[in-house]
C-alpha cells in the first residue's frame, strides 16, 4: 500500500449486456430504470447539474450530481453527499456497441488509496451491475429494497 496520501484508486468493472444500448442508457438516466436495478428509493432529475438521490433504507442516502451525459455513450455522476468516504468521487458508465451487445465500462473513481471500505463497495457495485444487466436483458433486476 502506498504511503502517499494523495494516491487515488478506482473501482472498475467491464462487462457485456445483451440488450440495445438505448435500453441500457435509459436504465441509467430515468428514475424508473434506476429504481429497477439499484434501489427502489430513487428520486431526482437528469438534466446536467441536477441531483439524484439514492436511499438504501436507514443505511445511507447518496446524492449525485449529473456531471456529463452523452446519449447512448456516457453517464457521469459526481458524488455530492451522504457518505463522507465517497466525497470527491465520480461514477462513470461508458457504453459502446460490440458484436450486437452493449459493452459497459463502469468506473467509480477517486477513492483514497487507504479507504477501508473499498472491498465492500467494489463487491456491492458488482452485485448491482449484475442487477443492471439482468434488468436490461430480462426486465427484472434485483434492486435494494427492505
Amino acid at each position: 500500500m502506498s504511503t502517499n496520501n494523495e494516491a487515488m484508486i478506482s473501482i472498475k468493472h467491464t462487462f457485456h449486456i445483451n440488450a440495445p444500448i438505448a435500453k441500457v442508457y435509459e436504465a441509467l438516466t430515468t428514475i424508473e430504470g434506476l429504481s429497477e436495478w439499484w434501489t427502489r428509493d430513487t428520486v431526482g432529475n437528469f438534466e446536467l447539474g441536477d441531483c439524484i438521490y439514492f436511499t438504501f433504507g436507514e443505511h445511507a442516502t447518496f446524492e449525485f450530481q449529473v456531471a456529463l451525459l452523452n446519449e447512448n455513450k456516457l453517464v457521469n455522476w459526481k458524488f455530492e453527499g451522504g457518505y463522507p468516504d465517497w466525497d470527491g468521487t465520480f461514477v462513470a458508465f461508458i457504453m459502446s456497441e460490440q458484436n450486437g451487445l452493449t459493452r459497459m465500462e463502469f468506473v467509480h473513481e477517486e477513492f483514497e488509496d487507504d479507504y477501508e471500505g473499498y472491498g465492500n463497495i467494489n463487491f456491492s457495485w458488482a452485485g448491482y451491475l449484475s442487477s443492471l444487466r439482468d434488468y436490461c436483458e430480462t426486465g427484472k433486476g434485483k434492486p435494494f429494497s427492505e
